[in-house]
C-alpha cells in the first residue's frame, strides 16, 4: 500500500513538474516598458495608449482602450513561434475605468486556422478598475500563432476605458505518455526505498 502512495506522489510531483516547466513566450505583457514594445497596434478607429493612471494587476503599466470617450475598434497583436500539438494558455486580466457603456474586447488564437475566438467582458466600469481573470487554452497548428485582442465596446462608453494588463501566453511542453509516467513514478519509488535501505 504505501508503494501504491509513493508512486502516485511521484506522478503527482512529475505534473507538477511539467507545469512549472511551463514558459512565458509573450513579450511586454504586462506593459512594464511604458510602451507598446513587442506589440503590434493599429488604432485608427480606436485609440490605444499604456498608461499608469487607470489600474494594474502587474506593475505599474497597463494597455488601454479607447481612451478619454475615443471610438472603438483598437486592435493589439502579437505574433508568437508556437510549437504544432502542445498546449498553450492564454491569461490575462480585463477591467474597465470609469462608468458607462460596456468594455469588451474580441480575443482571438490564429495560426494555420482559428484556434481562439470568444469574447472577454469586463466587470462593471468603475474608479479604481476592478478586473477579472480570463483564462483560455488551445493547441497550435502552426509553427507560429497571432495572439489579439480587439476592443468591441458598447453603449456610451465615453465615460470608461477597457483596461488590459499582465498577458501571458504560457507553453506546456508535450506532455509524456502514461507509460512514460508510470517509469519515471517506479523510478521514483525505487529510489525512495533504496534510500530508506541506507537509513
Amino acid at each position: 500500500m504505501n508503494n501504491i502512495k509513493s508512486a502516485a506522489l511521484a506522478i503527482v510531483v512529475v505534473s507538477a513538474g511539467l507545469r512549472l516547466s511551463a514558459q512565458n513566450v509573450l513579450i511586454n505583457g504586462s506593459f512594464e516598458t511604458g510602451t507598446f514594445t513587442g506589440w503590434d497596434i493599429t488604432a485608427e478607429t480606436g485609440n490605444l495608449a499604456v498608461s499608469s493612471s487607470e489600474g494594474s494587476t502587474d506593475g505599474i503599466y497597463s494597455a488601454i482602450f479607447n481612451t478619454a470617450g475615443s471610438p472603438n475598434g483598437g486592435l493589439l497583436s502579437q505574433t508568437v513561434p508556437t510549437t504544432i500539438g502542445d498546449f498553450y494558455e492564454l491569461k490575462f486580466s480585463f477591467g474597465a475605468y470609469g462608468s458607462g457603456g460596456m468594455q469588451q474586447l474580441a480575443v482571438d488564437a490564429i495560426g494555420a486556422s482559428t484556434l481562439l475566438n470568444v469574447r472577454a467582458a469586463a466587470p462593471t466600469a468603475s474608479i479604481p478598475t476592478t478586473f477579472g481573470a480570463f483564462q483560455y487554452f488551445f493547441q497550435p497548428d502552426s509553427s507560429s500563432t497571432t495572439i489579439s485582442f480587439t476592443d468591441i465596446a458598447s453603449g456610451d462608453i465615453s465615460q470608461s476605458d477597457g483596461v488590459l494588463d499582465n498577458v501571458v501566453l504560457l507553453h506546456f511542453p508535450s506532455v509524456p505518455e502514461p507509460s512514460t509516467l508510470a517509469l519515471t513514478a517506479m523510478s521514483s519509488v525505487a529510489g525512495l526505498l533504496a534510500l530508506r535501505r541506507r537509513k
